[in-house]
């Protein structure tokens, strides 16, 4: 029904569906939690006031999908990635991605993964694409060994964030040893 309809996304969000929803993905029943990650997914794809709605939605939503990312059931890290990847295209919400602890982490290791389904693997590099857009994340991507964002901001940075990733100690490194 939402699908098709942003009038029908715009009225889950104005009767307060979304928290429930999100609470949603605490229950025990596995067939829950996979239909509350694919139905939030839905409603917050192309929406951006439903996004910030659950980035608001309870402060450990985001933690709670994050966490989805290490469960040993594909299908739950599959559209867990595919939920993150559509709330990362909100800027607020990006940071509040990146302060989750471990989940950069997570999402590297998910990109770069030879066993996840090529689906999952390119909503990981989407995500973190879009997290880019926060020195704080591209400092964390480095540090779990995703050097790319970190290189082309020192090249083709303002002299300001050259200078400012420069500050990080391995960066420092790396120059001398290039």
């Amino acid at each position: 029904m939402c699908q098709r309809s942003a009038g029908k996304k715009d009225l889950v969000r104005k009767e307060g569906i979304i928290p429930s929803m999100a609470q949603m993905l605490k229950s025990s029943s596995r067939r829950v939690r996979l239909k509350a990650l694919e139905v939030l997914r839905v409603v917050v794809e192309d929406n951006d006031d439903n996004r910030e709605e659950l980035g608001k939605a309870g402060g450990d939503t985001i933690r709670s999908i994050i966490k989805f990312l290490s469960n040993e059931h594909f299908q739950e890290r599959e559209l867990a990635v595919s939920l993150l990847y559509e709330l990362s295209k909100c800027e607020a919400i990006c940071e509040r991605i990146g302060a989750v602890y471990g989940a950069i982490l997570l999402l590297v290791g998910m990109g770069s993964s030879k066993s996840e389904k090529t689906v999952a693997v390119e909503k990981a590099e989407k995500t973190l694409k879009n997290l880019e857009k926060y020195e704080t994340n591209v400092k964390q991507m480095a540090e779990n060994g995703r050097l790319q964002p970190l290189l082309t901001k020192l090249i083709q940075g303002s002299p300001e964030v050259q200078v400012r990733h420069g500050r990080v100690p391995w960066a420092s490194w790396l120059w001398r040893t290039t």
